[in-house]
């Protein structure tokens, strides 16, 4: 069909979406492709230290206690504060205290869950 001025109008119509400029198989294609790229690891070229001796890691983890048991922890989610409450936990308000003995144990409990893995 033409139109008033011998334009063919429906030209642009005709072969719609036969052109295939790439897409989502073009993208597979070329990810599935692409050269392997290894670089270099790096080196670590400082040595390992220690910031803290044995008696530093104890005085870090004996104020961490004490936090713990007289300042206390905010906890603003009730579930978290319903298990601790159930763990016997000293829960008032949104302030949560727990004793070193008690958390020791619950350390204790879930790294025996854990079988002694540290999940991160």
């Amino acid at each position: 069909m033409t139109g008033d001025r011998g334009i063919d109008i429906e030209a642009p119509l005709r072969g719609a979406g036969t052109r295939h400029h790439g897409g989502r198989s073009a993208r597979h294609e070329a990810i599935e492709t692409a050269p392997v790229v290894h670089r270099p690891s790096l080196a670590r070229n400082i040595p390992v230290t220690d910031l803290l001796d044995a008696d530093g890691v104890e005085k870090v983890d004996d104020m961490a206690m004490r936090i713990i048991e007289e300042v206390g922890v905010e906890f603003r989610h009730e579930p978290s504060l319903e298990i601790w409450r159930r763990a016997g936990a000293d829960v008032d308000g949104e302030r949560v205290r727990a004793p070193r003995d008690m958390l020791m144990e619950l350390v204790a409990k879930a790294l025996q869950i854990n079988k002694g893995v540290y999940v991160t």
